[in-house]
Formats: C-alpha cells, structure tokens, sequence
C-alpha cells in the first residue's frame, strides 16, 4: 500500500544519512572540529608542552582514538536506522490493517481511509545533502505517480532492493528465533535444577525433623545418626554440583549474547566488504578495456616500426656502398694532396735560390758607382718588380677565386679558418649581403629546430618515451647515412678545388747597379711567405680528418621515425647557375603529399 511505501521511502532516507556520515570530507570536517575541542582542553595544552614528536604522536593518537569512536557511532547508526525501518515497516502495516477494517466497517473505500495517513515532508531538503535530496525527489514522484494511478518506471530496482531487506530481515528474524529458543531451553533446564534443589532441601528437612525426633533416645540411635550424617554430606554435595550447573549455564547464556553480537558485528562488515569489492571490480574493468585499447595502439607502432627499420636498413647498406666509393676517391685525393706538397717543397726552393740571387746582386751594386750601369741596372729592377706585382696580383686573385670555389662547395667556414689562420683575410673578399642573410636565417631555423624538439620532448607520454631508445638508434643511423654523404661532397670539393702552384721566375735577373735603398725594400720575401702559407693552409685542410667535421641537417627524431622513405642529395650554397649538388631530404608520409627541402649546406 501507499503508506508501506511512504514507510520504506523513510528507511532509505535514514540508509542515505547515514552513508553520508561516512563520507571522506565529513571526517574531516568532524575530525577539525574535534580536535579544535581537544586543543582547548588544558590537560591536552599542558601534554603539548613536551617535545614536538611527542606532541606529533599525541595527535596520532588523538586521531586514532577519534577514528575507532567515529566507527563505533557509524556502526551503531546503520544499526539504529536498520531498527528504525524494520520498527516502520511494522507500524506501516499495522496501520494499513487498521484502515482496511476501519474502512470496511464505515463502508468507506481503503485508498480514501489511506490517503488520511500519507507521510509528509515539510522542507526536509535544506537539512540532506544532494544524493539524499535526489532520492527523496524521486521517491515524491512515484508518490504522485501512484497517486495518478499511473505506472512507474523504475526497472524493478526497489523491488529488488525490497525483496533483499525481507530476506535479510527474515534471516535475522530466524536467527533470534533459534537464539531465544536455546534461551528458554537453558531456563527450563534451570528451573528443572531448582526443582531439584527443592526436592533436597525438602529431603533434608525431613532429615533433620527425624533426627530431632531421635535426639531422645541418642544411645540407640548413634549408628542411625552416623548414617544421616554420611547422607547429608551427599547431599551438600549434589547441591554444591547444582550450583556449579546453574553458573555454567548462566556463563553458556551470556556467551550465546556476545556471539550474538559478534555475528552481527561481522554481518555488518561483510555488507561493507561487498560493496568496496563492487566498486573495485568496476575500476578493474574499466582499467582493463584502457590497457587493451593501448596494446593494441602499440602493436601497431611496432609493425610500422619494424618496416621503417627495414627500410632504413635497406638505404643504410646503399650508402655503406657510397662511402667505400667515397672512401677510394679520399684516398685518391690524399695522394694528389701529397704530388701538391712536393711540387710546392720545389717551389720555396726556388724562391730561396732566388732570393739568395737577390742578395747578392744588391751588393755588387753597392759595391759599383757607374751612373750608366746604374741606370741600367734600375730599370731592369723595374721590370722585375712589375714581373713580382703582377705575380702577387694573380696571387689575391687565384686565393679569392680559391675561397669562392670552396664556399660553392660547401666548405665556407673551413675556407674562413684557413684565412684567419694565415692571416690573408684582408686579401680574400668579404662576404656578400645575400650570404650574410642566408647565414642568419639558417641559424634561426636550427634555433627553432631545437625548441621544437625540446618541447616535443616535454609533451612525450609515457608510452612514447619508452620507445625512444629505438628512436635514437634510427636518428644514428640516419646521422651515420648523413656522414657519409657528408664524406663525399667533401672528397669531390677538394678534387674540384685543386690549386696549381703559380709559376716562379727561375731565370738570373739582369745585373742590378745603383739601387736606391728605397727599391731595395721594394723587393722582399713578403709575396713567396704569403703563397707558401696559403698552400700550406690548403694542404692541411686537405689532411684533416673526415671524423672531425660536423653535419648540420634540420631532420628531426619524429620525422626520422614517420618517413618510410629517405632521399639525399647535395648542393653548395651561391648565387652561380653552375651544375651542383645539394644535401635535402624529402619526408614523404602515408596520409600527406608534403614534401620538406633543405636549405644549402655548410661543412
């Protein structure tokens, strides 16, 4: 009936608060007002005193004191609310019993007579939290629903948890029943042992009456008295073992109560312990599907994996192919590097030889006066210095055309620091505006690249980091398969960028009469030391070690791992239309047509 259900509605509302008592943030709340009452307290001040981890350990105590207490309460709650909804469920169908006849006997219809007890809430909403709250909404409106004579929907949920609360209840109901039934054994087998107790006192009395009867005739009835005396110590002593019954059964009564709680105490747990492993099972679950959707992610990256490294294998063993190749054409150049270092040993010797002529023309013409032959001897050093400027001429023009052929291929800065080093920077060109710009701008793109890594880097999820060894085993393989292109373009720049020793005046000069001490300082070793250092600084570059040169590419780890194909190719930066070669990849994923290039390399 409708009042049954307004009293079931109760017992939920009473379930509901005190599930709410058991909330975390509530503890809390509760433990902070409890212990701001215990700081209060001036026996707690004086033991705070102490040390602080004495004061530290009396909170902990404090807290586990309150714990066991907020237990004890909550323990207690469920208890009461469950003997306040079975109380209800009494009284409801009482109730509904009392209407029904009081109905029949006044010929009044039973939904009417009901209608009069109907529960209701007068602004109960503010006092409940917000599950509560939704449960007594819901409970109002199947209220009225049944009021309408309409059907609810609610998927047989109450019915179940109903059916539940009966078979529970009934459960207990058996188990007190078998409790208060070996409680009245006990009694009647107490009462059977007073009756018994009664029988031997009666006994004794009479006992005693007799032997008051014959205390007369003391001399003849000795052996008599003898014999009732032996009795009445058999009788104390079935007494004394009445009595020891009697205490063991009060001692059984009282031990049946406390495993009547007990059994109580643990049905309560068990309720709680199916519900925390309902809750565990669905967390259970719902980490399972996660884990099977990541496997399955991760199976595909490593299929893809597998054919990328195949792939890079692939390109790996062509370039093995091209660095051998690469390799011969060094060793080829090493031994022109070596043809050049003798012919340039040739060289000094000759200008020393010619130096030393020099010299001592100059003092054969200290040691004449002849003006004719002075005269003479003077424009014939003319001569010989115009031959030595138009020489050191074609010097600074072959050492610019030098620089220039090295920077289109792609060896600019080597040529820079052999300048520096020689100290024929003011002879060789400055750099243009376009070389200046390209220079800026491919050290803001390499700036950029490594920003962009490190914040890749930092947005990794764990599951991309535990690949990123494999990572860097295929950013080595594409650095070494870069290296070795890098090996190439350079043996192919130093056999394009040979320089042929310049041609050294070997013939005697003309006899040198007269010479000014001006045009003596005119003619000096200046022009032979700066050719001698320019090819010596060529030839050293020329032996330097290929391991020692750094590739500077704009290929990235993530790149690397999603391009299934690699293509490179060379070419030297310069504003020539010249035939070249140029260093640039070409990412070419499975979704997406773009195509990257990169910008002119510089070794």
């Amino acid at each position: 009936s409708r009042v049954q259900r307004s009293g079931h509605a109760k017992g939920a509302l009473f379930s509901m608060n005190s599930g709410a008592l058991a909330e975390p943030a509530g503890q809390n709340t509760d433990w902070s007002k409890f212990f701001a009452r215990l700081s209060r307290v001036q026996r707690f001040k004086e033991l705070v005193q102490g040390p602080k981890k004495e004061t530290g350990r009396l909170e902990e105590v404090s807290r586990l004191c309150w714990s066991l207490c907020l237990e004890d309460r909550v323990r207690l709650q469920n208890r009461l609310d469950e003997l306040n909804l079975n109380t209800l469920k009494q009284v409801s169908a009482l109730r509904s019993q009392l209407v029904l006849i009081g109905g029949q006997a006044e010929g009044t219809r039973p939904e009417a007579a009901a209608a009069a007890h109907n529960v209701e809430f007068y602004e109960p909403l503010r006092y409940l939290n917000e599950t509560s709250r939704e449960l007594v909404v819901k409970i109002v409106q199947e209220k009225l629903l049944h009021c309408k004579a309409e059907p609810v929907d609610d998927g047989g949920a109450w019915k179940q948890r109903f059916d539940e609360a009966e078979a529970r209840a009934l459960k207990a109901e058996e188990r007190e029943m078998q409790l208060k039934a070996s409680k009245l054994k006990l009694q009647q087998e107490l009462e059977a042992a007073a009756e018994r107790l009664e029988e031997v006192t009666e006994e004794l009395q009479s006992a005693l009456a007799e032997v008051a009867q014959l205390n007369e005739d003391n001399s003849r009835l000795e052996e008599a008295n003898a014999k009732l005396e032996e009795e009445k110590a058999l009788l104390e002593e079935r007494m004394a073992e009445q009595e020891q019954i009697i205490a063991r059964l009060e001692e059984e009564n009282a031990r049946l109560l406390e495993e009547k709680l007990r059994l109580e105490a643990e049905l309560d747990a068990m309720r709680e312990r199916v519900e925390a492993l309902e809750q565990e099972l669905a967390a259970v679950k719902e980490q399972l599907a996660e884990a099977q959707e990541e496997i399955e992610r991760l199976t595909t990256r490593v299929l893809e994996l597998e054919e990328l490294v195949q792939a890079l294998e692939e390109q790996i063993q062509a370039l093995e192919a091209k660095l051998q190749e690469a390799q011969a054409e060094i060793d080829r150049l090493k031994e022109r590097c070596r043809e050049l270092e003798d012919l340039l040993a040739a060289a000094e010797q000759q200008a020393k030889e010619a130096e030393a002529q020099v010299a001592a023309l100059r003092e054969e013409l200290a040691s004449r006066g002849d003006v004719k032959e002075a005269d003479q001897q003077t424009d014939m050093l003319g001569e010989h210095i115009e031959q030595l400027t138009q020489a050191n001429r074609n010097l600074k023009d072959m050492m610019s055309n030098t620089v220039s052929k090295l920077e289109e291929k792609g060896l600019g800065s080597i040529a820079d620091e052999i300048s520096e080093e020689v100290g024929f920077t003011a002879v060789v060109k400055k750099k243009t505006c376009f070389q200046r710009l390209y220079d800026d701008a491919w050290a803001r793109q390499v700036k950029f690249k490594r920003m962009r890594e490190a914040h890749a880097a930092k947005n990794r999820s764990e599951v991309e980091k535990q690949f990123s060894t494999l990572d860097q085993q295929l950013e080595e393989v594409a650095s070494a398969e870069h290296a070795a292109l890098a090996e190439e373009a350079r043996a192919r720049s130093f056999e394009m960028a040979r320089v042929q020793p310049l041609p050294v005046d070997t013939s005697p000069p003309g006899p040198m009469w007269g010479v000014s001490p001006r045009s003596r300082d005119s003619v000096t070793s200046e022009s032979w030391r700066l050719v001698q250092s320019a090819r010596q600084s060529l030839t050293e570059a020329g032996n330097k070690s290929l391991a020692g040169l750094q590739f500077r590419d704009s290929l990235t780890a993530q790149s690397i791992t999603e391009s299934p194909r690699l293509s490179l190719v060379l070419q030297p930066p310069g504003p020539r239309p010249q035939p070249s070669r140029r260093l640039s990849h070409s990412l070419r994923g499975s979704d997406s047509g773009m195509t990257g290039i990169l910008p002119p390399l510089h070794l």
